[in-house]
Protein backbone atom coordinates (compact mmCIF):
# COMPACT_ATOMS: atom_id res chain seq x y z
CA UNK A 1 0.00 0.00 0.00
CA UNK A 2 2.83 2.21 1.27
CA UNK A 3 4.60 1.80 -2.14
CA UNK A 4 1.25 2.96 -4.51
CA UNK A 5 0.98 5.83 -2.54
CA UNK A 6 4.78 6.72 -2.83
CA UNK A 7 4.75 5.57 -6.51
CA UNK A 8 1.66 7.46 -7.16
CA UNK A 9 3.06 10.67 -5.74
CA UNK A 10 6.01 10.57 -8.04
CA UNK A 11 3.58 10.09 -11.01
CA UNK A 12 1.75 13.22 -9.75
CA UNK A 13 4.85 14.79 -9.34
CA UNK A 14 6.29 14.21 -12.71
CA UNK A 15 3.05 15.04 -14.45
CA UNK A 16 2.78 18.10 -13.09
CA UNK A 17 6.33 19.21 -13.86
CA UNK A 18 5.54 18.19 -17.66
CA UNK A 19 3.56 21.64 -17.36
CA UNK A 20 5.81 24.89 -17.63
CA UNK A 21 4.22 28.12 -16.12
CA UNK A 22 5.08 30.61 -18.84
CA UNK A 23 4.72 34.28 -18.46
CA UNK A 24 1.75 35.86 -20.06
CA UNK A 25 1.18 38.41 -22.75
CA UNK A 26 0.99 41.80 -21.61
CA UNK A 27 -2.86 43.07 -22.20
CA UNK A 28 -2.92 45.67 -25.18
CA UNK A 29 -6.47 46.89 -23.64
CA UNK A 30 -8.15 46.41 -27.16
CA UNK A 31 -11.88 45.72 -26.85
CA UNK A 32 -14.48 47.67 -29.09
CA UNK A 33 -12.06 50.40 -31.24
CA UNK A 34 -12.40 52.15 -34.20
CA UNK A 35 -9.24 53.41 -36.15
CA UNK A 36 -8.65 56.14 -38.98
CA UNK A 37 -6.02 53.44 -41.30
CA UNK A 38 -3.58 53.83 -44.14
CA UNK A 39 -1.77 51.48 -45.62
CA UNK A 40 1.12 51.83 -47.78
CA UNK A 41 2.67 48.63 -50.19
CA UNK A 42 4.95 49.90 -52.22
CA UNK A 43 3.23 52.57 -54.83
CA UNK A 44 -0.11 51.51 -53.45
CA UNK A 45 -2.26 53.33 -50.86
CA UNK A 46 -5.25 52.28 -49.06
CA UNK A 47 -7.01 54.28 -46.27
CA UNK A 48 -10.07 53.99 -44.43
CA UNK A 49 -11.34 52.58 -40.62
CA UNK A 50 -10.08 49.50 -39.16
CA UNK A 51 -11.72 47.98 -35.80
CA UNK A 52 -11.08 45.69 -33.60
CA UNK A 53 -13.60 44.07 -31.65
CA UNK A 54 -12.99 41.77 -28.62
CA UNK A 55 -14.95 38.67 -29.08
CA UNK A 56 -13.93 36.58 -26.06
CA UNK A 57 -10.67 36.57 -23.76
CA UNK A 58 -8.74 34.77 -26.44
CA UNK A 59 -10.73 35.90 -29.51
CA UNK A 60 -10.47 39.11 -31.65
CA UNK A 61 -12.37 40.31 -34.82
CA UNK A 62 -10.47 42.93 -36.90
CA UNK A 63 -11.89 44.25 -40.24
CA UNK A 64 -10.44 47.20 -42.41
CA UNK A 65 -12.79 48.66 -44.40
CA UNK A 66 -13.11 51.97 -46.74
CA UNK A 67 -15.47 54.55 -45.38
CA UNK A 68 -18.27 53.71 -48.28
CA UNK A 69 -18.07 50.23 -45.98
CA UNK A 70 -16.33 48.33 -48.97
CA UNK A 71 -13.92 45.62 -46.83
CA UNK A 72 -10.42 45.60 -47.51
CA UNK A 73 -10.16 42.89 -45.10
CA UNK A 74 -11.77 40.83 -42.29
CA UNK A 75 -9.61 38.61 -40.28
CA UNK A 76 -10.70 36.18 -36.75
CA UNK A 77 -7.86 36.19 -34.60
CA UNK A 78 -7.86 32.59 -31.56
CA UNK A 79 -5.61 31.93 -29.13
CA UNK A 80 -3.61 29.70 -31.33
CA UNK A 81 -5.02 30.02 -35.14
CA UNK A 82 -6.43 32.81 -37.55
CA UNK A 83 -8.66 32.81 -39.91
CA UNK A 84 -9.45 34.67 -42.55
CA UNK A 85 -13.27 35.73 -43.28
CA UNK A 86 -13.17 37.82 -46.43
CA UNK A 87 -10.12 39.87 -48.74
CA UNK A 88 -10.42 41.78 -51.65
CA UNK A 89 -9.21 40.12 -54.57
CA UNK A 90 -5.99 42.14 -55.16
CA UNK A 91 -5.11 41.24 -51.56
CA UNK A 92 -5.79 37.71 -51.79
CA UNK A 93 -2.27 36.45 -51.68
CA UNK A 94 -0.54 33.95 -49.70
CA UNK A 95 2.36 35.95 -48.50
CA UNK A 96 -0.47 39.39 -48.02
CA UNK A 97 -2.49 37.33 -45.96
CA UNK A 98 0.28 35.71 -43.61
CA UNK A 99 1.92 38.93 -43.47
CA UNK A 100 -1.53 40.94 -42.28
CA UNK A 101 -2.07 37.93 -39.42
CA UNK A 102 1.42 37.95 -38.48
CA UNK A 103 1.51 41.79 -38.08
CA UNK A 104 -2.53 41.72 -36.15
CA UNK A 105 -1.34 39.18 -34.36
CA UNK A 106 1.53 40.51 -32.81
CA UNK A 107 -0.22 43.72 -31.72
CA UNK A 108 -3.03 41.50 -29.93
CA UNK A 109 -1.01 38.60 -28.72
CA UNK A 110 -2.94 36.31 -30.44
CA UNK A 111 -2.98 33.30 -32.85
CA UNK A 112 0.65 33.29 -34.46
CA UNK A 113 3.15 32.22 -31.69
CA UNK A 114 4.15 29.18 -30.11
CA UNK A 115 2.89 30.15 -26.06
CA UNK A 116 5.63 27.18 -24.70
CA UNK A 117 8.03 28.74 -25.62
CA UNK A 118 7.28 32.55 -23.47
CA UNK A 119 10.56 34.00 -21.74
CA UNK A 120 9.98 36.81 -19.61
CA UNK A 121 13.85 39.41 -18.29
CA UNK A 122 12.60 42.50 -16.45
CA UNK A 123 10.59 44.79 -18.93
CA UNK A 124 11.40 42.59 -22.21
CA UNK A 125 8.84 39.44 -23.26
CA UNK A 126 10.31 36.88 -26.17
CA UNK A 127 7.76 34.58 -27.65
CA UNK A 128 8.74 32.62 -30.46
CA UNK A 129 6.14 32.34 -33.50
CA UNK A 130 5.07 28.97 -34.92
CA UNK A 131 6.99 29.69 -38.36
CA UNK A 132 10.18 31.51 -37.60
CA UNK A 133 12.01 34.44 -35.87
CA UNK A 134 10.41 35.61 -32.46
CA UNK A 135 8.58 38.59 -31.28
CA UNK A 136 10.11 40.80 -28.42
CA UNK A 137 7.56 42.79 -26.22
CA UNK A 138 9.33 45.96 -24.59
CA UNK A 139 7.13 47.18 -21.44
CA UNK A 140 7.27 50.75 -19.66
CA UNK A 141 5.08 50.98 -16.22
CA UNK A 142 2.86 47.98 -17.55
CA UNK A 143 2.24 48.84 -20.89
CA UNK A 144 3.84 48.16 -24.10
CA UNK A 145 5.79 50.49 -25.52
CA UNK A 146 7.31 48.95 -28.78
CA UNK A 147 7.04 45.23 -30.69
CA UNK A 148 9.57 44.05 -32.71
CA UNK A 149 9.46 40.85 -34.83
CA UNK A 150 13.21 39.55 -34.87
CA UNK A 151 14.49 37.20 -37.36
CA UNK A 152 17.58 35.80 -37.83
CA UNK A 153 19.52 38.85 -37.95
CA UNK A 154 17.77 42.10 -37.59
CA UNK A 155 14.28 43.21 -36.99
CA UNK A 156 11.74 42.44 -39.71
CA UNK A 157 8.55 45.10 -38.13
CA UNK A 158 8.47 47.33 -36.15
CA UNK A 159 5.19 48.06 -33.81
CA UNK A 160 5.25 51.26 -31.82
CA UNK A 161 1.82 52.05 -29.55
CA UNK A 162 1.51 55.52 -28.75
CA UNK A 163 -1.19 55.91 -25.03
CA UNK A 164 -2.93 59.01 -23.97
CA UNK A 165 -2.44 59.10 -20.15
CA UNK A 166 -5.64 57.01 -18.73
CA UNK A 167 -5.90 54.67 -22.30
CA UNK A 168 -5.90 51.31 -21.85
CA UNK A 169 -5.89 50.84 -25.71
CA UNK A 170 -3.22 52.63 -27.96
CA UNK A 171 -4.68 55.47 -29.22
CA UNK A 172 -2.32 55.49 -32.08
CA UNK A 173 -0.32 52.40 -33.77
CA UNK A 174 2.75 52.67 -36.08
CA UNK A 175 3.94 49.24 -37.99
CA UNK A 176 6.83 49.56 -39.86
CA UNK A 177 8.21 46.82 -42.10
CA UNK A 178 12.01 46.95 -42.76
CA UNK A 179 12.64 44.56 -45.31
CA UNK A 180 10.16 45.82 -48.19
CA UNK A 181 8.09 49.31 -48.00
CA UNK A 182 5.13 48.25 -46.24
CA UNK A 183 3.94 50.60 -43.30
CA UNK A 184 0.17 50.76 -41.26
CA UNK A 185 -0.68 53.82 -39.87
CA UNK A 186 -3.93 53.74 -37.00
CA UNK A 187 -5.25 56.64 -35.35
CA UNK A 188 -7.94 56.05 -32.59
CA UNK A 189 -11.32 57.79 -33.56
CA UNK A 190 -11.94 60.40 -31.15
CA UNK A 191 -15.38 60.63 -29.15
CA UNK A 192 -16.51 63.04 -30.93
CA UNK A 193 -15.65 62.30 -34.20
Amino acid sequence: MRYLQLSSLVLLLFYCSSFKVKPSLPEMGFQDEKYRAVVDVSSKHLSGILVVKRIDIHEYRVVFMNEMGVTFFDYSFLENSYKVNQIMSKLNKKAVKQTLAKDFGMLLGESIFRKETTQRQDSVITVDLQKKGSVEYILQHKKVKRIENLGKKKSVVTILPFYQEASLSPDSVSIQHHTFNFTIQLKKFQDAE
